[in-house]
């Protein structure tokens, strides 16, 4: 995995559109077919071998590991490979999207091997730190797995729950509205 951090930056701007387009329609292909996100995942590791790093390629190598630890369910090397995927973020320095890949690392992994209890704090400091960097998608994404969770485990009041998701939308409504 260290090697990939030695790749150059990608400079054909149609393959870096191309990571962009990958990299969005990933969620998609994850909720669409079991076969779909394999495919992308690889494609996208595959054009970072071949045309250099765009921050990207994290996710890409990210959703690659995914896929690959529910076949082999090998964690110790999940973990390793993700670590990479971190730091290709850091070499383009690339802050502010940080918490999407947490994010999507924690809470793609934490069903497979977490306590549920884990999963909803984890769930809500993930949304915490997409919000500090205003990134409102990557909060709500966070927040529907937090709440979600804490509702079907029935661990607290859903008055609260419902409270905790009022002050939510109103601070994303204020981030949103911000120029």
């Amino acid at each position: 995995p260290e090697d990939l951090l030695n790749l150059p930056k990608m400079t054909d701007k149609k393959k870096q559109w191309a990571m962009i387009f990958l990299d969005a329609i990933f969620p998609y292909a994850l909720s669409h077919s079991p076969t779909f996100p394999p495919l992308v995942a690889s494609r996208m590791v595959a054009l970072s071998l071949e045309y250099g790093l765009v921050k990207e390629s994290a996710f890409g190598l990210n959703e690659f590991v995914y896929c690959s630890v529910c076949i082999y369910h090998n964690y110790d090397e999940c973990n390793h490979w993700m670590k990479s995927a971190r730091l290709v973020l850091k070499k383009f320095k690339a802050d502010a999207i940080v918490p999407k890949l947490e994010i999507s690392q924690y809470l793609l992994l934490s069903f497979l091997q977490q306590p549920i209890q884990a999963l909803i704090a984890k769930s809500f400091e993930c949304r915490q730190d997409a919000l500090a960097v205003g990134d409102i998608e990557h909060a709500t994404f966070g927040a529907c797995i937090n709440y979600e969770t804490i509702v079907i485990t029935g661990t607290h009041h859903l008055r609260s729950v419902e409270n905790d998701c009022t002050v939510f939308s109103l601070e994303t409504l204020r981030l949103n509205q911000l120029p």
